[in-house]
């Protein structure tokens, strides 16, 4: 049998490794959209960084609704050119200024938060091909990974048509929302990385006494 204190030393080193997994998962970010002209509804919006890349989920809260496209704001205009969109759900894209991404798929209208950087259409129009209640897609930097820093704070606006309950699916709506900010690295990461730092510095210790 193993001694006592390797048996606690394995056991600490398993649970921080467990702990700094868990605090150390996918960064995301989201906001809850909701409108700024058309039909009641609300839509959620997350932001998360895998592999280099971010991927946009969307999801309907309120009623139903046809997700038909999402505006987004950059901090960093710069990245702009080597920037693009991939998924099932995505089928178009255009980025400068963009306000109206064709067949009434725009962010027109008073508190509008547009123009954009960045247009993503998702779908097609109307409902009888497909009837977005979720979507997602990923965003690219040609090149490099791109962080979620470069929307963390910024507006962002969501085209929805389609809108009712049931059968009644006459509305539409133009939604906008900030998106949060990045989270800074959580309390559990910080202490689990100290402890790691602490056990290392007694192991030292213990091999030069």
């Amino acid at each position: 049998m193993l001694p006592l204190k390797s048996l606690l030393r394995a056991g600490l080193v398993a649970g921080l490794a467990c702990l700094v997994s868990s605090a150390a998962s996918a960064l995301s970010i989201e906001a809850l959209a909701t409108p700024f002209t058309g039909s009641d509804t609300s839509v959620q919006v997350v932001l998360t960084e895998v592999g280099g890349d971010v991927r946009v989920d969307l999801s309907v809260e309120e009623g139903q609704g046809d997700l038909r496209g999402i505006f987004f704001h950059v901090a960093d205009a710069s990245l702009l050119a080597g920037l693009s969109a991939s998924g099932e759900s995505a089928t178009g894209f255009g980025t400068g200024d963009v306000i109206n991404l064709g067949f009434g798929n725009n962010l027109n209208g008073g508190g509008s938060p547009c123009l954009c950087d960045i247009g993503v259409a998702l779908g097609t129009p109307g409902i009888g091909k497909d009837d977005l209640q979720t979507a997602s897609f990923l965003i690219s930097l040609e090149g490099g990974a791109l962080s979620l820093a470069v929307f963390s704070e910024q507006w962002i606006g969501v085209r929805v048509t389609s809108v009712g309950d049931g059968e009644r699916r006459e509305g539409s709506s133009k939604l906008k929302a900030r998106l949060s900010a990045v989270p800074e690295p959580s309390t559990a990461l910080l202490v689990g990385i100290g402890l790691i730092g602490m056990t290392r510095m007694r192991r030292t210790s213990f091999a030069g006494g």
